[in-house]
């Protein structure tokens, strides 16, 4: 999730919060409203982890 969290502020949302201690992000609507988000998801959605069991977001 770090990975993830650096490229998301490395793609223009510099408010992206880094992992707590258990690993998770917590993100409030602001972040979300940042005009570069979406874009920043999608070019970061291969630093994403992947959750035991499932499949990746494009498969």
């Amino acid at each position: 999730m770090r990975k993830f969290a650096e490229c998301m502020r490395k793609n223009g949302v510099e408010k992206f919060p880094d992992p707590g201690s258990s690993g998770g992000i917590q993100i409030d609507g602001s972040i979300t409203e940042d005009a570069d988000f979406k874009p920043a998801e999608e070019k970061c959605r291969a630093q994403m982890p992947k959750a035991p069991g499932k499949k990746d977001l494009d498969g």
